[in-house]
This record gives C-alpha cells, structure tokens and sequence, in this order.
C-alpha cells in the first residue's frame, strides 16, 4: 500500500507541477492582448499572429491545467447530488463512473492526440493562415497533457477503489 502511495503521490506532483506551469501562459495571453489592442486601436496596425498564438497558448494552458483540476477535484460534477454523500459513498460512485464517463473519453482521444501529434510532427505541420507558424508542438504538447490526464485519472479512480474497499484514504 506504501508503495501505491508513493506512485500516486508522483503522479499528483506531475499534475500540480506541470499545471501551475502551464497557468503562467495567462499572464502570457494577457500582455499579448494588451498588446494587440494598444497596436489595433491606438497604432492602427493590428497583427495577424497575436491572436492566433493565443488560441494555441490558451489550449496548452487548458489541456496542461486538466490534471492539476482533476487531482484538486475540481472538475464539474453534479453538486447537488455528490455534496450530501460522505467520502465513502463518493469514491463507490467515482468508482462506477470513471470508467464510462472518464477513461472512455480519454481512451478514445489520448491515441488519436497522440497520432495526430506523431504525423503533425513528421511533416512539420504549419497553420494554415498567412502567419503560417509550426503547430506540431502545440500538438506534443497536447498529447503530454492528454497522457498526464490519464495518468491521473487511474490515480483517482485507484484512490476511490481503495477508499470503498479499505476505508482507508491514499
């Protein structure tokens, strides 16, 4: 049990790590909007690469932050039924629904992610518009996000199974 804790344990840092990592992008996305407000409205020269970067840091900040959401159990869920069930009853519930609801979703995207990260890659995909920048490691970058998303959700799943079975908290 020693052990399985300390595995999980390296998985919740994992998450915490690289989603509090990932969150500086914000800020990122902040100046850089800033920025092309202050170039669009006040120099009458907008850009045609501010947003676009954008939308690629916002969703390496979103993928990357899923598993620190998900390790803080933070992750929208139905409140008005899981608030009145004590820790037990929650994890018995957490171990029936991961497995339909969570690791289908993950099972299904996390190979085609990576797929497309490995041929995006291979090609050295560029955007399609007149900027035109390397997208393939965003794409990596995704697939990273994806597999630590997985990995904590088998954390979590693991912790609800022994916590129903056991009663003991990991």
């Amino acid at each position: 049990m020693k052990r399985l804790s300390v595995v999980l344990k390296g998985i919740d840092k994992i998450s915490i790590c690289l989603g509090k990592l990932f969150s500086i992008t914000t800020i990122i996305i902040m100046i850089l909007q800033v920025t092309e407000i202050v170039l669009r409205y006040i120099f009458k020269s907008p850009t045609i690469w501010i947003w676009e970067l954008c939308v690629y840091l916002y969703g390496t900040a979103f993928v990357m932050g899923g598993a620190w959401v998900l390790q803080e159990d933070l992750h929208v869920r139905t409140d008005l039924m899981v608030n009145n069930l004590n820790k037990r009853k929650r994890a018995f519930l957490d171990m029936i629904l991961y497995p339909p609801l969570v690791f289908v979703f993950i099972f299904v995207m996390t190979p085609a992610q990576i797929t497309a990260a490995i041929q995006s890659f291979l090609i050295k995909e560029t955007s399609f518009n007149a900027w035109g920048p390397p997208v393939y490691h965003f794409k990596i970058i995704l697939s990273i996000g994806f597999v630590i998303f997985g990995l904590q959700a088998v954390a979590n799943w693991i912790r609800s199974i022994v916590l129903v079975f056991k009663g003991v908290e990991i």
